[in-house]
């Protein structure tokens, strides 16, 4: 469906409650007369993310006092949602976000000793070792206008919610299903970087999304439930599940175990994916562990249409879209 139909569609159904009262959103409350949410942006970019959400009660609101500069990072309109065009723009939520697609996997592919295998893959004339590309083209699926979920349903099958049939059911999401690890286990079986990292995107939210189905995704939810620490027990399971996989590449392709025991750095995992605030804030903490315990520093970025490694990444979306 268009944009602009989703849009529509919203609107309509925002309308359709009493012009005198307020209509219950996602995640705040929208006034059909003034056509204005009554709560403000939750985007990341928005001030309303600058020091976290208030997550046990809808409508949501502001956990503390925002500086200025946050509180107009997106502009003087404090209560402006995707800068007043969201027939142009998207709000990348709905899917756990760069904290674990990125700095955990990478934090893990370190752990594991993927820091020390070296690739073919650089950046700015750098070679990027396999923890990196890993990381890297898990956390493109995200970005990537191929596979971002608001593309379109197939889209949010392919890469965000691999749905499982279930007999006189509605197709829905399992936790670490077949049809979740398909691809991941491909990755590391044949040694293919690209497609391990994508398969671990799908593979990832196949936790954060087990329950529910392409059509819809979670919207009646928010975006509760891709936030780890609102579910600790599930995204630890994730965590040691990503660690699984990442040590049978390395027996495939290193013979090796991992180097670092997971019981070593279960406990900093646990705590990190704990941890509240904006996903700034978690990325920082990540980082920071990244550095204290294997002398990692790392960031993400994605070039685009110039990006270097643009064509291997298309090359595995494509591949992953087809066999879906």
């Amino acid at each position: 469906m268009l944009a602009t139909q989703r849009h529509r569609i919203f609107a309509i159904t925002l309308a359709a409650f009493a012009l005198s009262s307020l209509a219950p959103s996602v995640l705040a409350e929208y006034n059909p007369r003034l056509g204005r949410f009554m709560q403000r942006d939750s985007h990341k970019t928005g001030a309303a993310s600058a020091l976290g959400l208030v997550q046990n009660a809808r409508p949501h609101r502001l956990a503390a006092p925002l500086s200025p500069g946050a509180q107009y990072a997106d502009g003087l309109q404090l209560y402006e949602y995707l800068s007043s065009r969201p027939p142009r723009a998207t709000d990348p939520t709905g899917f756990y976000g760069e904290d674990i697609h990125f700095y955990m996997t990478y934090y893990l592919a370190a752990a594991c000793g993927l820091t020390t295998v070296g690739t073919n893959f650089e950046r700015n004339g750098t070679p990027r070792d396999a923890a990196y590309v890993v990381a890297w083209a898990n956390q493109t699926v995200d970005v990537h206008p191929f596979s971002q979920p608001l593309k379109n349903r197939k889209a949010r099958k392919a890469f965000h919610f691999p749905t499982t049939p279930l007999r006189g059911a509605l197709d829905q999401v399992l936790e670490a299903s077949q049809e979740a690890a398909a691809q991941l286990r491909e990755g590391w079986w044949t040694g293919d970087l690209m497609l391990f990292g994508a398969g671990m995107h799908v593979f990832q939210d196949s936790y954060s999304h087990a329950g529910y189905g392409p059509r819809l995704g979670h919207a009646g939810d928010g975006n509760d439930p891709d936030r780890p620490f609102l579910n600790v027990p599930k995204a630890f399971r994730m965590a040691w599940a990503t660690y699984e996989h990442l040590e049978m590449y390395m027996l495939a392709h290193h013979r090796s175990f991992c180097t670092t025991e997971w019981d070593a750095i279960s406990s900093k995992v646990r705590k990190l994916l704990a941890g509240t605030g904006t996903e700034a804030q978690r990325i920082a903490r990540w980082q920071a562990q990244l550095k204290k315990d294997f002398g990692v520093t790392a960031g993400f970025r994605y070039g685009g249409k110039t990006d270097v490694w643009r064509t291997p990444f298309e090359k595995v979306m494509h591949k992953i879209y087809r066999e879906r």
